[in-house]
């Protein structure tokens, strides 16, 4: 979804740079959150409240439910 939102470029900018910054640490969501935002150049806090840190996507997952149908239930 985010790869979507962003657009390819920025999309690979954003993982390289992940990449690059945590070759040898662990990575947090947060951190994640920050480097999308930065290389992106916009601000995607909705998005990660909605896709990462909302109660909606973990009760999906919660039930049960595989990827596409949780893609099919929202869009």
């Amino acid at each position: 979804m985010l790869h979507e939102l962003v657009g390819d470029e920025a999309f690979y900018k954003i993982i390289i740079e992940v990449l690059n910054s945590f070759k040898d640490e662990e990575i947090e969501f947060k951190d994640f959150e920050e480097i999308a935002n930065r290389v992106s150049g916009h601000n995607l806090k909705k998005f990660f409240n909605e896709w990462i840190y909302g109660v909606e996507l973990s009760s999906y997952l919660y039930e049960g439910y595989d990827i596409k149908q949780i893609l099919d239930n929202i869009i």
